[in-house]
């Protein structure tokens, strides 16, 4: 067996290091002496922060060189004692690994085997808790000590400020000053993070893309300087001062060492778990601001090893507290930080992702929903939302339903609107049900724009692609009106000719005026293949009774008129076609339906508010139709939805739509 030098690991190496060795038969693990082994501890040990996770792996492939008890002893207890939660907080494959390896502990080494079910049973006190750092004389100055900056006499004159490649050579602990002393626009100044605009930033990354460059050489040099500011102050602090430290700041000090720092820095810290100690030893209220700072400005969410790893410290976070309503608090944030990631990489289609953070929902107690004795009668029993009779505009707290909840009854909300990708997922679905061939579903389009977006141009890009089939079929078209309301065109195409056009409009009473302004648009382009037509009702059209059903009732619309079927007119018709899509989702496209579930539960939609929704679902009356034009730029509402795909795309949108669905 050939030895790698330690001097070629970092500390995360040393750590896959242990876990390797651990794993190895017994004749091989003979031939490690004890040196060994005991550079490869004294890296992790260097770490400035160590997740009792990855030291309880550490520990249990220790156990098995307890040969070496006499040399590993004294790294063996500072790893021990870096596990701070008892047994019962870890995973059940560490809690099972304990169990199998403490029986041979205590026959071959029982001053070890004391030592560690003591830890484990929580009656050693750990190294680094809030409390004991509190009393704890430090070996450095303590955090009340002046900057050598204060303690300048007065006619000392001010050093002229050094450039930002000798600034990271300064001494380490220059951040912690700052932080210790609460001199927030000295730790700016620092830090430099008054950097240039985002424009800037692109401008200079395809000034470096155009010359071959670097991929970081568009980081200006005030970037670079803090990212190697930052990663210094981590890894060469003091792990019980760092902590020290932590439990006595405030949040913005630590969101604005990483705002300084560049997005790809910003991932590693978390891929590295250096922002652990943070999440465990701030105060409550300060840990809510880093978590939420952490998810809505830095973006972490964007790497699911991050948040991996957020929510693991998270966890021995809400392990070491004893207040109910301070467990419940990190419960939230973890809850919120998973939910976020989950829509982000479900947007994204990353599949892989997805099954990852589904897997840690499903082993993750954190994440168990709580269903009031009510709502155990079973999924298909329909619920009356108890939502607000107003949507929330901004964004509030969320409940990740994990997979073994399926058998629950859901909450389904009718004052959610769908969104662009709600109503083409799940027409999709229903049309997939009754194997609807030549049926052609194309992007969503927006009727008052007059760009690629439009229905003309979209129309237009669908009968010109080469792919376009040129026997009968049909294609479908939602059509978004005013950012507000859902209307559908249905167009049956023969030979790249439209034969007929129908429009569906579940506000009944808007029908001549909106299929009017849809003629003007469209007859008014060239090359659409409409010779003497005409966009007239549908036949057969469900009615809303409120102002957020419209885009559930397109998609009925559509199915309805491709079978020729109908829906029978119900008081609830509403919440029932809800529940309809929420299952079918559930059955046939899961990712996607933990997405939308939490979405329209909590009515987290991308439309307006509902006075703004009431205003303007009777914009297409009579008096109002010549006007519209005007009344669109004067709303100038938020585009379309952040889900929609851009029309550009129509064509191969519809290629893929063709295929026997």
């Amino acid at each position: 067996m050939t030895k790698i030098p330690c001097a070629q690991f970092s500390s995360h190496d040393c750590i896959h290091a242990m876990f390797g060795l651990g794993n190895l038969p017994e004749n091989l693990r003979a031939k490690l002496d004890s040196t060994y082994l005991s550079q490869l501890l004294e890296k992790i040990l260097s770490l400035p922060y160590l997740s009792p996770i990855f030291v309880a792996r550490v520990v249990q492939s220790l156990l098995v060189f307890s040969q070496h008890q006499q040399a590993l002893s004294p790294q063996f207890k500072q790893l021990v004692d870096a596990l701070i939660l008892p047994l019962a907080h870890f995973p059940a494959d560490i809690q099972q690994g304990f169990k199998d390896k403490l029986g041979t502990l205590q026959q071959h080494c029982p001053a070890w085997h004391d030592y560690l079910q003591q830890q484990l049973r929580g009656e050693v006190a750990p190294v680094i808790p809030c409390e004991a750092l509190a009393s704890e004389e430090s070996t450095s100055a303590p955090i009340s000590q002046p900057s050598p900056r204060q303690q300048q006499p007065a006619t000392t004159p001010r050093p002229k400020p050094r450039p930002a490649a000798a600034r990271v050579a300064a001494p380490n602990n220059r951040i912690y000053q700052l932080i210790s002393a609460n001199d927030f626009s000295a730790l700016e100044t620092l830090l430099e993070t008054k950097l240039d605009s985002l424009a800037s930033i692109h401008r200079r990354v395809q000034q470096a893309q155009a010359k071959k460059l670097p991929p970081n050489a568009h980081q200006a040099d005030g970037e670079k300087a803090a990212d190697l500011l930052v990663t210094s102050f981590f890894n060469n602090s003091n792990s019980a001062q760092l902590c020290q430290l932590i439990s006595k700041s405030n949040a913005k000090h630590f969101c604005l060492l990483i705002k300084a720092c560049s997005l790809a820095k910003r991932f590693s810290l978390g891929r590295t778990n250096l922002l652990a100690p943070i999440i465990v030893y701030l105060p409550i209220d300060e840990c809510t601001t880093f978590i939420n700072f952490l998810v809505n400005k830095a973006q972490m969410y964007r790497d699911h090893r991050v948040v991996l790893n957020l929510i693991e410290a998270l966890q021995i976070r809400r392990a070491l507290e004893k207040d109910e309503d301070n467990k419940n608090e990190i419960k939230t944030l973890a809850i919120n930080l998973m939910d976020r990631a989950l829509d982000f990489h479900g947007l994204a289609h990353h599949h892989k992702v997805i099954e990852k953070l589904r897997r840690t929902l499903d082993k993750n107690q954190l994440f168990t929903l709580t269903i009031s004795e009510g709502e155990e009668e079973g999924a298909n029993s329909i619920v009356e939302s108890s939502a607000p009779a107003q949507p929330q505009t901004t964004q509030t707290q969320t409940t990740t339903v994990p997979v073994n909840q399926a058998n629950k009854q859901p909450v389904i909300n009718s004052e959610y609107q769908y969104s662009s990708e709600d109503i083409q997922t799940i027409l999709r679905l229903r049309l997939q049900e009754k194997n609807i061939a030549d049926t052609a579903i194309l992007a969503s389009t927006d009727l008052n724009s007059t760009g690629l977006n439009s229905p003309a141009a979209t129309i237009k890009q669908y009968l010109q692609a080469a792919q376009t089939t040129n026997r009968l079929h049909r294609a479908l078209i939602p059509v978004l009106v005013n950012n507000n309301h859902w209307v559908e065109l249905l167009l049956e195409i023969n030979h790249k000719k439209i034969t007929n056009i129908s429009l569906f409009n579940s506000l009944k009473q808007n029908n001549q005026a909106l299929a009017q302004h849809l003629n003007d648009q469209l007859l008014n382009k060239p090359n659409l293949a409409m010779p003497n037509l005409r966009v007239k009702p549908g036949a057969y059209c469900l009615e809303q009774d409120n102002s957020t059903d419209c885009g559930a009732f397109l998609v009925e619309n559509f199915y309805c008129a491709v079978l020729n079927s109908q829906w029978p007119q119900t008081n609830n018709l509403g919440t029932t076609i809800r529940t309809r899509h929420l299952k079918l989702l559930r059955e046939h496209d899961r990712p996607f339906h933990d997405q939308f579930y939490n979405r329209q539960k909590n009515n987290r939609n991308d439309v307006p508010a509902l006075a703004k929704q009431m205003q303007s679902h009777g914009l297409f009356s009579s008096k109002d139709r010549d006007s519209s034009s005007n009344n669109a730029a004067r709303n100038k509402q938020a585009p379309f939805t952040t889900n929609q795909r851009s029309v550009a795309a129509a064509a191969p949108n519809a290629r893929l739509s063709l295929k026997s669905i």
